[in-house]
C-alpha cells in the first residue's frame, strides 16, 4: 500500500514536471490561389515534433465530416446562451495572457470588393506600423492592392510558447462552470435520443 502511494506521488510530480516544460507553437499561412495553414508543435526541448497540414477535403471527406458534425451539432440555444459566451470569451483572455509570442511576420497583399474599404484597410495598416510597437521581433506589411474582387496574397507566420500548467486552473474552470456542464449534458442527451 505504501509503495503504492509512492508511485502515484511520483507520477504526480513527474506529470507536474512534465506541464512545466514550455510547448512552441509555429504557424504559417500562405495565401496564393487559397490559403493553406501548417502548424508544427515542439515539446520536451525539440525531442518530440508534430506536423500538422491544414488541406482541401475531398469530397469523401467532406460528406464524413458533415456527417460527423451534424451528429454532434451544438444546439443553437446553447450557442446564443450569453452566460457561456461570456465564459468563452474569459478562457480565451486567460489562455492569451499565459501565451507568449516570440515571433511574428505578415506581408500580405490585400484588396478588398470595394476601393473605400480597401482604402480603410491601408489607412488601418499604415496607422498600425507607424505607431504598434509589440514587444517581440515581428515584421507587419500590409500592401493595399485596389481591384475589383477580392485579393489576398502572401506570407503570414508566427511562434508561440506555452506552458501547459499555466493554463491548468482556467481551463478546469471552464470545464466545471455552470454552462459549460449545462451544455455537455444538452449534448449527453441530444446523442443518446439519435441513437436510440
Amino acid at each position: 500500500m505504501v509503495w503504492a502511494i509512492i508511485v502515484l506521488v511520483c507520477l504526480l510530480l513527474l506529470l507536474i514536471l512534465l506541464l512545466c516544460i514550455p510547448l512552441c507553437v509555429s504557424l504559417k499561412a500562405v495565401a496564393i490561389d487559397s490559403i493553406v495553414c501548417s502548424f508544427r508543435i515542439t515539446w520536451l526541448f525539440g525531442l518530440i515534433n508534430k506536423d500538422i497540414s491544414l488541406q482541401k477535403e475531398t469530397a469523401l471527406e467532406k460528406q464524413i465530416e458533415d456527417k460527423k458534425r451534424s451528429i454532434s451539432r451544438i444546439p443553437l440555444s446553447a450557442m446564443l446562451d450569453k452566460s457561456l459566451s461570456h465564459k468563452v470569451f474569459v478562457l480565451l483572455k486567460r489562455l492569451l495572457s499565459h501565451t507568449k509570442i516570440r515571433r511574428l511576420v505578415i506581408d500580405l497583399r490585400i484588396g478588398l470588393d470595394d476601393p473605400a474599404d480597401t482604402w480603410l484597410l491601408a489607412a488601418a495598416s499604415i496607422w498600425t506600423t507607424l505607431f504598434v510597437h509589440p514587444p517581440f521581433p515581428h515584421t507587419i506589411s500590409i500592401r493595399p492592392c485596389f481591384t475589383d474582387e477580392f485579393l489576398i496574397d502572401g506570407v503570414a507566420s508566427g511562434k508561440v510558447q506555452i506552458t501547459p500548467i499555466t493554463m491548468i486552473a482556467a481551463i478546469v474552470r471552464f470545464a466545471f462552470s455552470a454552462p459549460v456542464l449545462k451544455l455537455t449534458a444538452q449534448l449527453v442527451q441530444t446523442r443518446w435520443k439519435r441513437n436510440r
